[in-house]
Formats: structure tokens, C-alpha cells, sequence
């Protein structure tokens, strides 16, 4: 079910900017690969575009997992916010993600996502301010991207309950 129309309108709008970005920085890393510097000239800002990627993706995660909790949290790290979430909708979103990530790696299987979960639940908070980290950043950006779709399909799927 969801909860609350704005998070989900909201979760809605940066997934669709994870796509514009996603689709602008993937172009820009084509282009580089071919020697080219882009239509506008900007192929490596382009390429360089996945730290806005990951803060969007996950934001969008964020906000759509908190459309579809029963109680508002002031919290960012994805792996608590699904884990507020009725055992039906989680299995929903852990179902799909595992099929959207099984199109990179036959087996993916539900360790692998819970995993993922919880090696990505900070990359909002870290990922905001990278300039800030001290150490070494990582992120899995297929698990976001995978996360980040299986998410928009139960929530739209949940609002129409």
C-alpha cells in the first residue's frame, strides 16, 4: 500500500532524472571510448556524471521505499526502510530486483540481494557529499538501477490498491 502520494510523486521524479543521467553519462562514456567528444563537445563532464547518478538513483530509492511505509522516518539508509515494510511488498520488490539482476548474472539469487542492500543502504548520505569521504567510495550502480525500477513498479502497482 502506499502511504504517503508525495514521497511517491517525489521518488517518481529523481528516478526519472536517474534516467535522463544514467542515459547522458552512459553516452558520454560511449563517446570517450570512441574517441569522440560528444555532439556538445562535453563527452567527459558526461562520462563524468555517475556520482549524480548514484545520489539520484538513490534518493529515488529512498523516497519510494518511504511512500510505501506505514510510518515516517526521518531515516536514509535503504536497507532500514525496507525493512519497515510488510513482508508481501518486500518480497514483491525483492522478486523483481533479483530478475532485473539475473539479466547480468544468472545467479543472483536472494543472498545476493540482501547483500546489495546492505552494502549500498549509505550511498545517499556518503554519496552527497563525495568530496567530503576521506576514503574510497563504492557503489553498485546495476543494483541501484535494478532497486531503483523494482521499486517504481510495486509502489505504482501498490497505488493502484
Amino acid at each position: 500500500m502506499v502511504y504517503d502520494q508525495l514521497a511517491l510523486s517525489n521518488g517518481t521524479i529523481f528516478l526519472h532524472t536517474f534516467d535522463i543521467l544514467n542515459d547522458k553519462m552512459n553516452q558520454g562514456i560511449i563517446n570517450l571510448q570512441q574517441g569522440k567528444k560528444g555532439n556538445d563537445g562535453k563527452a567527459e563532464l558526461d562520462a563524468a556524471l555517475f556520482v549524480s547518478v548514484i545520489v539520484n538513483g538513490t534518493l529515488a530509492c529512498e523516497l519510494l521505499l518511504k511512500s510505501m511505509s506505514p510510518t515516517i522516518k526521518k531515516e536514509h539508509h535503504i536497507d532500514d526502510l525496507f525493512s519497515s515494510l510488510d513482508s508481501e511488498t518486500k518480497n514483491a520488490i525483492e522478486v523483481l530486483t533479483i530478475e532485473k539482476m539475473k539479466k547480468n548474472n544468472a545467479s543472483y539469487c536472494s543472498q545476493d540481494f540482501y547483500d546489495d542492500l546492505s552494502k549500498n543502504a549509505k550511498l545517499f548520505t556518503e554519496w552527497r557529499y563525495f568530496h567530503e569521504c576521506k576514503g574510497t567510495l563504492n557503489a553498485n550502480h546495476p543494483f541501484i538501477s535494478a532497486l531503483a525500477k523494482s521499486l517504481f513498479s510495486v509502489a505504482k502497482s501498490e497505488n493502484k490498491k
